[in-house]
């Protein structure tokens, strides 16, 4: 089975919210990941040692949210898909109520696809902030096929623009140009430092699951 997180210093009706909170986040989970590519995988629960950044990033739910999780994912991810499609739903309640909050962060480590769908990513947030972003998030998952086939193509980049209503010339011309590679590299680097090797894994309250 999977671990528990212990949780610090907070009264007593914050700590219930955030234990049960927590321990349904990692049942949720499934102990699965692209790494190791089994089902029985078990999940491994660390400290941090390095800030994870959180301004100009894809974040939903509040600053003052008592569970902050980071989500590393990788666009050519299978369980980042299940997870997306499956479990990702059922946390939105604690996202509305105020209870969690959900930075997403590419570690974009699979191949090439996964680099060029991390790129758009950032385009749309960049340029369209959130809730485009989200929806483009969204789609990417919808249309993951095998990996490292060039599935990533400027025809799929179109349905997606067609799709969530963004400019599609001006968002592959910033995807093409590689504009916010350094966005890329930065998330990726910031899971290495923290010792992420697999996707999807997630930062909690400065805990690692992975």
């Amino acid at each position: 089975s999977c671990p528990v997180l212990w949780v610090g210093n907070v009264n007593l009706r914050k700590y219930l919210i955030i234990f049960l909170l927590l321990t349904f986040i990692i049942f949720l989970f499934g102990c699965t990941s692209e790494k190791t590519d089994r089902k029985d995988a078990k999940s491994v629960v660390e400290e941090v040692s390095f800030p994870v950044p959180r301004n100009n990033e894809p974040v939903e739910g509040g600053a003052s949210s008592p569970v902050r999780m980071t989500y590393y994912f990788d666009y050519q991810c299978r369980w980042c898909r299940d997870f997306e499609a499956n479990k990702l739903p059922k946390l939105k309640k604690y996202v509305e109520n105020g209870t969690l909050s959900i930075t997403y962060q590419n570690y974009a480590f699979i191949g090439k696809d996964s680099l060029r769908a991390a790129l758009g990513g950032e385009c749309v947030f960049k340029n369209y902030g959130l809730n485009k972003f989200l929806a483009y998030h969204s789609a990417m998952y919808q249309y993951q096929k095998t990996k490292n086939t060039g599935w990533v193509t400027d025809d799929l980049f179109q349905t997606i623009a067609e799709e969530i209503s963004f400019d599609y010339p001006s968002m592959l011309d910033c995807m093409n140009n590689k504009t916010y590679l350094f966005s890329v590299r930065k998330d990726t680097e910031s899971g290495r430092l923290n010792g992420i090797t697999s996707t999807p894994s997630f930062i909690i309250n400065d805990k690692r699951i992975s």
